[in-house]
């Protein structure tokens, strides 16, 4: 065979050529068009000011936060008044910290009767495990949020919810 017929038969016609550089095109539009629209997607959040995933703003952190916080609390008071810190189980009946603030808060938002319960409840538990305890007291105390971690503890204002005296107390 004729060294220009090989030739011919090794070379792809221009039409077939032209087929694969179309499919090779279209394939790389389509790589494009998804990577831009994934960039859109991440960068979404920064358009309409939320905060989501996987960006974040971390607005915890960078929003103004207030200089007195309000905290519900359960606690126990001496007959001179001075207050007698209460365990989580004590207060909830669980040794989880967080089930006794979330019981506490949840039960003032219920109402006097439900917080008077309460205040009860936990005066029986009292009872035997905290003998200077004379009363408990169901409280919504106001703190100074920095004033808190730079060792001030006491509150800024009280308001009593509930008070019971602890069974077996004398005064």
């Amino acid at each position: 065979m004729p060294l220009s017929k090989r030739f011919e038969k090794s070379v792809r016609p221009s039409a077939e050529l032209g087929h694969h550089r179309r499919l090779l095109m279209r394939a790389s539009l389509h790589a494009y068009g998804l990577t831009a629209g994934v960039v859109l997607l991440v960068l979404s959040p920064l358009g309409h000011g939320q905060d989501g995933f996987p960006l974040s703003t971390y607005p915890m952190f960078s929003s103004r936060r207030p200089e007195v916080a309000t905290l519900a609390r359960a606690v126990g008071a001496t007959s001179t008044g001075e207050p007698v810190p209460l365990s989580p189980s004590l207060v909830s009946g669980s040794s989880e910290p967080m089930q006794a603030v979330s019981t506490v808060n949840r039960t003032i938002r219920a109402g006097k009767p439900a917080s008077e319960r309460l205040c009860q409840d936990i005066a029986k538990r009292v009872a035997d495990a905290k003998p200077e305890a004379r009363e408990i007291r169901i409280e919504l105390v106001d703190v100074h949020v920095e004033g808190w971690f730079a060792g001030e503890r006491a509150p800024r204002r009280t308001r009593r919810i509930a008070t019971c005296p602890v069974p077996g107390s004398s005064d």
